[in-house]
Formats: structure tokens, sequence, C-alpha cells
């Protein structure tokens, strides 16, 4: 398997835009509950905002953005998807390099 510098640029942007497509979907869920006002529960919407935080952590500063409407909201929804998308190239940086990494066990 090959360790070049193509072969780990690709890895990384794979994992930038899963990041990215994440926070995206987790956007358009998040949109379309509040839209149609619906609540499964105060435990289930509890865990459904854990998971929004889990899979992007950089939506956490939306709560600075509680009033924000139109064009603004959308710009900061950008932001936060760049800023998950680089969170999550971060983390495929960091798995590509132990993947990388030879067995160093001596026989």
């Amino acid at each position: 398997m090959g360790s070049g510098p193509t072969n780990r640029r690709q890895f990384i942007a794979k994992f930038a835009m899963t990041g990215f497509g994440l926070a995206a979907l987790v956007f358009a869920l998040a949109y379309s509950k509040n839209l149609a006002g619906q609540s499964l529960g105060h435990a289930a919407d509890g865990l459904i905002q854990l998971l929004f935080l889990i899979l992007c952590p950089p939506s956490f500063a939306l709560m600075a953005t509680e009033n924000a409407t139109g064009f603004v909201l959308v710009l900061v929804l950008f932001e936060i998807a760049i800023l998950n998308s680089v969170w999550y190239a971060m983390i495929g940086a960091i798995l590509f390099r132990f993947r990388a990494r030879p067995n160093s066990v001596d026989n």
C-alpha cells in the first residue's frame, strides 16, 4: 500500500469531505425538525442534540446565533461546516499517520 503524498492528500480529503457532508446533514435535519415543530420527547431531543455535537463539534457555536436569520445564519452555518471539515481532515491526517507507521515489533 503506497503512502506517498498523493495517497495522503486523497485520504485526508475524503475525511474533510465527510466532515463537510456530515455538517450539512446535521444542519438539514435540525432545520427540518425545527421547521416541522416536532418534538420527540425530552430524552430523544437531548440524544439528538448530543449526536449533533458528536458528529459536528463546531456546531456548539450555534448557541451564539440563536437570533440570527437570513444571510448571517447561512454564513455562520457555512463557517461551521468548514470548521467541521478541518476537524475531520485533522482526524484523517492522524489516522493516516498511524496507518502508515510500520510495525516496530522486533523478531
